[in-house]
């Protein structure tokens, strides 16, 4: 027992010798640092930060080392500061962090610190992507090192600034309580929805009339007509949607009411019809977006909807028709116009001669004129931007 005590104390002495002799024998790793020439400032913090990780993964630990290996990486106007420094007073830079405090004090301005912060502070999302905007905070977070902003307001920034859409809608739902929570949940919805959008598989055109869908504009309900994310609701197969699934009982007869219509002597007393299709997106609550726009000619402001599922925009007949010029203005260009079938989101299909109106709509970064088909719907959303318009506005 004792000699099988002895071999095991032996056995775990070697194997923490050679364990500690693999962590003095790391080999040192070589890197390359961009020069800092001074020009600008703001990237003297971040060079900073570069030389030591640097100085570490080199294993240069000796201080004379580490301010030659600095001066190696220092060009323009900052490299002949410093050798002029060393030329008037050899060995004037005695260690790597006197020399890190000359640089800050030489070359970085001196409110800087106010700068970054009033960028950071007034920061907006814009017309940007959600990414670019994200980095900005970021870079902008990372240069304020010295004096950080709390959590609550890097998170009342980011959140504020972000541009109104599905995003912002879900950040106000779910509430985060940190800067990186928050930048989490954002990035993950907007890599969602442009997933979605990105996805949408292309649909041949079908002989006789194609209904288009006003998708929420008409029912509180949540329904499983939609495709979110590339698939059927029904089935849950990529490719196709809930009504053209096969597993679907009102397929069949959709299909014999469709072949009906199609036939020769129907197609001759059948109107013309308009031939939109779009997608639906009844249950993905975070695509609808409620805002408040003022638009041009009318006084009160108008309830907008933000519909990623309507393929066109809509106006309500009660909210416009209080502009009797406008509307009666629209009714007359809208003479020879043929009609057309709208498919709202409780199932119904609404046959109307097609009145287009283009209005101006604006609310926070938004401002554009829109042309809108005005439908005789409920008074819930004065207004409805679709995909199209969505779309340019992200």
């Amino acid at each position: 027992m004792r000699a099988e005590a002895q071999s095991a104390a032996q056995a775990s002495a070697t194997n923490g010798a050679s364990f500690a002799a693999r962590l003095t024998t790391t080999k040192p790793v070589k890197m390359s640092i961009p020069t800092f020439d001074g020009k600008d400032s703001d990237s003297l913090v971040f060079w900073v930060r570069e030389i030591e990780i640097a100085l570490s993964a080199g294993q240069i630990y000796d201080a004379q080392a580490q301010v030659a290996f600095a001066l190696s990486n220092l060009g323009g106007r900052t490299h002949a500061w410093a050798m002029a420094r060393e030329t008037a007073t050899p060995g004037y830079f005695t260690s790597w962090s006197f020399m890190e405090q000359e640089l800050r004090s030489t070359f970085l301005l001196a409110n800087v610190a106010y700068r970054h912060r009033s960028n950071f502070l007034r920061c907006k999302q814009g017309k940007r992507s959600l990414q670019d905007y994200v980095m900005e905070l970021h870079y902008l977070e990372a240069a304020m090192a010295g004096a950080p902003l709390s959590e609550d307001v890097k998170l009342t920034v980011f959140m504020d600034g972000v541009r109104t859409g599905p995003v912002r809608t879900e950040l106000f739902r779910r509430q985060p309580k940190t800067f990186n929570e928050a930048v989490h949940i954002a990035m993950l919805e907007d890599h969602c929805v442009r997933s979605a959008q990105g996805h949408i598989p292309h649909v041949e055109a079908s002989e006789g009339p194609t209904p288009m869908e006003a998708s929420l504009a008409e029912s509180a309900r949540p329904q499983r007509t939609q495709r979110a994310g590339g698939r059927c609701f029904g089935c849950n197969q990529p490719g196709h949607f809930r009504r053209n699934c096969p597993t679907n009982p009102s397929k069949t007869t959709r299909d014999k009411k469709h072949s009906v219509s199609s036939s020769p002597a129907s197609q001759k007393e059948q109107v013309p019809w308009t031939t939109l299709l779009c997608l639906s997106v009844v249950a993905a609550r975070s695509n609808l977006v409620g805002v408040t726009a003022s638009v041009k000619g009318y006084p009160e402001p108008m309830t907008v909807l933000i519909d990623l599922g309507a393929s066109f925009n809509f106006a309500t007949k009660a909210s416009v028709a209080k502009n009797k010029a406008l509307y009666a203005s629209a009714l007359e260009a809208s003479k020879s116009n043929t009609n057309i079938s709208v498919r709202l989101a409780t199932g119904s299909i609404v046959s109307t001669r097609k009145v287009t109106m283009p209005l101006k709509v604006k609310f926070d970064d938004f401002d554009s004129v829109e042309p809108f088909i005005v439908l005789d719907m409920d008074d819930r959303y004065d207004l409805i931007l679709g995909m199209r318009t969505v779309d340019r506005l992200a």
